[in-house]
């Protein structure tokens, strides 16, 4: 029986070629390339940054940003308190409590050592070579 134009059984065999086409390697490099240069053109990036700023605007896009933002901080917390636990005090030698330590710095002081480490998004090389300009000091 011949297809009619916009029956049911031409639609349905126009989407079983459209698939296989799109599924084949010819047709995955074809629609990467246009992506590809989409992406580039101005108005792609003008539509991007478009959809960006309303993804950003999300409850979804702000719960996970602050999930990630507290995983963060919990693991900088506990990388100081690592630091901290073989550290003893330069004038006492208290080590009993990784807590009671702090850092003082001598010279060029940039910023708090915990405030660098929970506060800000600074690699934690910058953070040691922080650490380096200060001497260790108990509280008591």
């Amino acid at each position: 029986m011949p297809h009619t134009k916009g029956s049911a059984a031409d639609i349905e065999c126009r989407k079983r070629a459209n698939k296989r086409y799109r599924d084949s390697a010819k047709g995955k490099a074809r629609r990467k390339a246009a992506k590809s240069a989409w992406d580039k053109s101005k108005a792609g990036k003008v539509m991007k940054a478009e959809s960006d700023k309303k993804w950003r605007q999300t409850a979804t896009y702000k719960a996970m940003t602050a999930d990630k933002a507290r995983a963060r901080k919990k693991m900088r917390k506990a990388w100081l308190r690592e630091i901290k636990s073989k550290l003893s005090c330069s004038e006492c030698g208290f080590d009993e409590h990784p807590a009671a330590l702090q850092f003082h710095h001598l010279r060029d002081k940039v910023a708090n050592i915990t405030w660098l480490v929970c506060n800000t998004y600074r690699p934690l090389d910058a953070i040691r070579a922080e650490m380096a300009k200060c001497i260790v000091l108990c509280a008591n």
